[in-house]
């Protein structure tokens, strides 16, 4: 009994002998050492210096530092794979930062970084990581936080480009520019460059709202009837912009509405031109046109027609004018006023307003159409029709005729049924109703002129 328990005794002392002293060295694991990239994250701004910082470390299982770091290798290269940067940073021991100075930053663009790192006993450990540089989402333009760091009004008053309507920084994302004169003819758009090269913002609804040329809605062009200075401003934040008259005023725009434009739109826009003035010049107004001032293009606010007295017509100064009343009747030309182009005038304060009667269009006569017919001609055809150019005046020019060409004028062509004709015997420029035919020895080229209320004509 005794000889058994000597021996089991011994058992586990032969069983530690057994395992060699290197043994246990190697069952120690040896792990990779490991590398991070602690900047840059994500993106950086364009222009702006940054770094680029890695961090080396040992291997994290090892129980203690068996291969300290030896050596480490990087790379950045572009979005087509060109190398722009590449190194070999000095690392050793247990842990070892690097930092890669880019002072005067990198362009636009996608970028990689790969690194690498091996420590003594030939472990090797790897990261990749990609960023990009991008255009700045904030710039400081004089004391103010802005989206963009410039700003311009571009359209048909500056030939689409430009520097000559940029704005200024007023507030936050608040852009300003005072003065624009623009036309109902203009048409315009916002652009943070000069030269549409990057993003431009218009508005088809004309609801003060633009929206970006890089949005799904686009940026048509901006089409809103203003006419007149301007104060205008844009905020790049929120996209609205106003356009503010550059003169006293009660309103913020005007329009004229009437049957030539169905009662609605844009297109004839007034602009102030004084203090509470507004103008629109070389309107167009028949004799059977009606229409009114409106504050908005709808007739769906405050809108203005003549007040109880109506308009009167000055035929000395060629000038309507009357006083308006708000939801008045619509505004027509008076007696007298003829078809025509006229500029208008509204004082906002007063009420007062004038046509000013600027180019006559059509003009009063006692017959639709007026010809000269003879022998030149056949005594027939259209090829000598006259036209109104005065009140019952008819005139045609290069009329050519010789001694022997007899003619008369005439309210038709071919003197048919119900055609009126006029003639003169005696040559004395003073013709009668079917009187003769007009022989009176002219031989040349003229210019021929008929007044069909006192008959009287020349050939000069």
């Amino acid at each position: 009994m005794k000889r058994i328990k000597y021996l089991l005794f011994l058992l586990p002392a032969l069983l530690v002998g057994c395992f060699d002293e290197n043994d246990l060295d190697e069952n120690v694991f040896d792990s990779a050492p490991l590398v991070s990239i602690d900047e840059p994250s994500g993106s950086v701004t364009f222009g702006d210096a940054f770094n680029v910082v890695f961090t080396f470390t040992d291997g994290n299982l090892e129980s203690a530092s068996l291969s300290p770091l030896s050596s480490a290798s990087y790379t950045i290269v572009d979005a087509i794979g060109a190398d722009v940067d590449s190194g070999t940073p000095a690392v050793s021991g247990i842990t070892t930062t690097t930092t890669i100075p880019f002072a005067e930053g990198l362009p636009l663009g996608e970028y990689t970084i790969e690194v690498t790192v091996t420590d003594t006993n030939g472990n090797t450990g790897n990261a990749t990581t990609t960023f990009s540089v991008t255009e700045s989402t904030t710039f400081t333009v004089g004391d103010f936080e802005m989206n963009h760091p410039e700003l311009f009004i571009l359209g048909t008053m500056n030939g689409w480009g430009g520097s000559d309507l940029q704005m200024t920084a007023v507030a936050d994302n608040e852009w300003q520019i005072d003065n624009v004169t623009i036309t109902n003819s203009d048409q315009f758009k916002f652009s943070n460059t000069p030269d549409f090269s990057n993003e431009d913002w218009g508005d088809e609804e004309c609801d003060g709202i633009a929206s970006s040329n890089m949005s799904a809605e686009g940026a048509p062009n901006i089409i809103c009837g203003f006419n007149g200075r301007f104060n205008v401003t844009f905020n790049d934040q929120s996209l609205e912009y106003s356009l503010a008259a550059a003169f006293a005023a009660n309103f913020e725009s005007l329009f004229v509405l009437g049957t030539f434009n169905d009662f609605q739109g844009t297109n004839l826009g007034m602009g102030l031109v004084a203090d509470n003035v507004w103008e629109l010049k070389n309107l167009e107004i028949n004799v059977n046109d009606a229409f009114r001032f409106s504050t908005t293009f709808t007739l769906a606010d405050m809108h203005y027609g003549q007040n109880g007295s109506g308009s009167t017509f000055d035929d000395v100064t060629e000038v309507v004018s009357g006083t308006a009343e708000e939801f008045g009747p619509n505004f027509v030309l008076p007696p007298g006023a003829p078809h025509g182009r006229y500029d208008l005038q509204y004082n906002d304060v007063t009420g007062d307003y004038t046509f000013t009667l600027v180019e006559q269009l059509s003009f009063t006569s006692n017959n639709s159409e007026m010809y000269i017919l003879g022998e030149m001609n056949g005594w027939g055809g259209t090829d000598l029709q006259m036209e109104l150019v005065d009140d019952f005046t008819w005139q045609r020019e290069e009329v050519t005729l010789s001694s022997t060409n007899p003619f008369k004028f005439a309210n038709s062509p071919d003197f048919g049924g119900g055609t009126t004709d006029w003639g003169d015997a005696d040559c004395d420029n003073q013709a009668e109703e079917f009187g003769a035919d007009i022989a009176c020895g002219f031989d040349g080229t003229f210019t021929f002129t008929f007044n069909d209320q006192t008959l009287e004509y020349s050939v000069e």
